[in-house]
C-alpha cells in the first residue's frame, strides 16, 4: 500500500500508521518527526516540522542536507513516501546561510 514517486523536489518522509496515530519521519533528517491523527494531517505537519528544522539549521549556521530520492526497490509494506517541500520563506533563509 502507498504512493511511490521518484525525483520530486522535496525531502522524502515515510508516512506510517503507529497505533492510533500517523507518523511522518524524514529519511534525510532522522530527528525531524510529525505526528497526527490522519496521514494527510501528518504530511501537513511534516512541512511545519521541516520549516522548524530549517530555522534551527539557520540559527546554528549549519547546512541543510541534500534531499534524497527513494528508489522503487525501497517500497514499504506498512506506509508510503511523501516528498515534503520547504515553504518558500524557509528555503530562502536556509539558502542564504553559508556552509561551515
Amino acid at each position: 500500500m502507498g504512493i511511490y514517486v521518484n525525483g520530486l523536489n522535496g525531502y522524502p518522509a515515510v508516512i506510517r500508521r503507529c497505533g492510533m496515530v500517523f507518523e511522518a519521519r524524514f529519511i534525510d533528517i532522522p530527528n525531524c518527526v510529525a505526528i497526527a491523527s490522519t496521514a494527510l494531517e501528518a504530511e501537513k505537519r511534516a512541512q511545519s516540522a521541516l520549516a522548524s528544522y530549517a530555522g534551527v539549521v539557520r540559527g546554528h549556521a549549519w547546512k541543510m542536507p541534500e534531499p534524497s530520492t527513494v528508489e522503487q526497490g525501497d517500497r514499504l509494506q506498512d506506509g508510503y513516501v511523501a516528498y515534503i517541500k520547504l515553504p518558500p520563506v524557509a528555503k530562502l533563509a536556509v539558502d542564504a546561510v553559508p556552509a561551515i
